[in-house]
């Protein structure tokens, strides 16, 4: 069962334990304040899950949002393992213009 919900920028939405997994698309750089969100969202979150973030790569492109929206991999990685979660996967290189992190609940 897929349910797709528009969460706030600095609310998931999601009940305790309620989410077996989460993905994010071309969005994690307008998110406030990443860290206490992905908390709240990891709360959200069933032991074990997993999160899948796609978002566009912090570099000059030809699509995507402004550099001030982008957030690099390490900095992704930084924010995923201070909120608790584990890095399972970082790709730079399947898609042109995207990464791909795949990550679970510690």
């Amino acid at each position: 069962r897929f349910e797709a919900r528009l969460g706030q920028v600095d609310n998931p939405r999601l009940q305790p334990s309620e989410a077996d997994a989460v993905m994010i698309v071309n969005t994690y750089g307008y998110i406030d304040q990443r860290v206490s969100y992905l908390k709240n969202l990891a709360d959200g979150m069933k032991t074990p899950s997993r999160l899948l973030i796609i978002d566009f790569k912090k570099n000059t492109l030809p699509v995507g949002p402004p550099p001030e929206y982008k957030v690099s991999t390490e900095q992704v990685k930084r924010e995923l393992e201070e909120a608790g979660f584990n890095i399972e996967k970082l790709d730079i290189q399947s898609l042109d213009y995207q990464y791909i992190v795949i990550a679970s609940i510690k």
